[in-house]
């Protein structure tokens, strides 16, 4: 004899379709954020290597002004390994007190060296072109140009 059972489950499916939905949302919710958070993510790295490439640039543009800094000293029978120390000192000082750069010094006082054809005495000019380029409000180059001049007896160009 075989007995047969019979079982009915009724269940209100609405409480289920709403969790579903429910958890529908959060996935989407999630999906979302993710994409926010990947974008600012690769925007962080796009920040990243651009602030590396601008390091590395500066510090291309760095080497090319002592490199030329050196070939003045050496014209005049100085080196800027010999004298890098007091020349640094010099320039940061002064970039500490002014806006002008190590990069915007080194050149000026390449330009001092080379115009007044000697380094003794162009170290101590580079405040004063400095001073110069700050109180006539002219380019730091342009006032160690009429410095170096000045320096070197030319001074009609003062005038």
């Amino acid at each position: 004899m075989a007995n047969e059972v019979e079982i009915k489950v009724t269940a209100d499916t609405k409480k289920a379709e709403d969790q579903l939905k429910g958890l529908r949302g959060s996935f989407d919710r999630f999906s979302q954020k993710a994409k926010v958070g990947g974008a600012a993510l690769t925007a962080f790295g796009a920040v990243g290597v651009a602030g590396l490439t601008k390091l590395v640039s500066s510090s291309k543009e760095q080497e090319i002004g002592i490199n030329m800094l050196d070939q003045a000293l050496s014209n005049v029978g100085h080196s800027y390994d010999a004298n890098a120390a007091a020349i640094e000192k010099v320039i940061d000082a002064t970039q500490r007190k002014t806006n002008f750069g190590d990069e915007a010094q080194r050149e000026a006082l390449r330009t001092l060296i080379t115009i007044g054809g000697q380094y003794e005495g162009s170290l101590d000019a580079l405040s004063v072109a400095t001073d110069l380029a700050a109180g006539a409000n002219m380019s730091l180059e342009g006032a160690s140009l009429l410095l170096g001049k000045a320096l070197a007896g030319e001074t009609s160009a003062l005038s």
